[in-house]
């Protein structure tokens, strides 16, 4: 039986485990396991209304706040604050694991992801990962 909470996109061939949920925190935040593969990650970007934590667990996960690249290894973390453009990566030959903390929590992230995920699932999506219809993820 597939595990709802866990949710794999074959097209950045990476894995997000919902550990807790902005519904399971009264909405203070969100917070998800992932799995990003081999020259995978994000590209530039930020929020507006919340923070995200980075929390290395496996292997080296590059994380860019502003304009300083920070590499973390398992045990250290670094935080993208709101309006501060930032991407994360992995720029190693092996899998990368990290914990990701939302604050306050962002359902809409939550729902925005399962949807790009389902639609790179279903086929959806071009080869970057970005959904065929514009308006999906709206």
């Amino acid at each position: 039986m597939e595990n709802p909470r866990r949710i794999y996109n074959p097209v950045q061939k990476d894995y997000v485990t919902f550990l807790k949920t902005s519904a399971e925190t009264n909405g203070a935040y969100t917070l998800a396991d992932v799995e990003l593969s081999p020259k995978g990650g994000v590209g530039v970007h930020y929020h507006k209304t919340y923070s995200e934590k980075f929390d290395c667990l496996e292997g080296e996960l590059k994380v860019q706040a502003g304009k300083t690249i920070h590499i973390l290894a398992p045990g250290q973390t670094v935080t993208a604050h709101p309006l501060v453009n930032h991407r994360f990566f992995n720029s190693s030959d092996k899998v990368c694991k990290f914990r990701v903390e939302l604050r306050p929590a962002s359902p809409g992230f939550e729902k925005s992801l399962q949807i790009g995920y389902g639609l790179a699932r279903d086929g959806e999506t071009n080869s970057k990962g970005f959904p065929n219809d514009r308006l999906a993820l709206a």
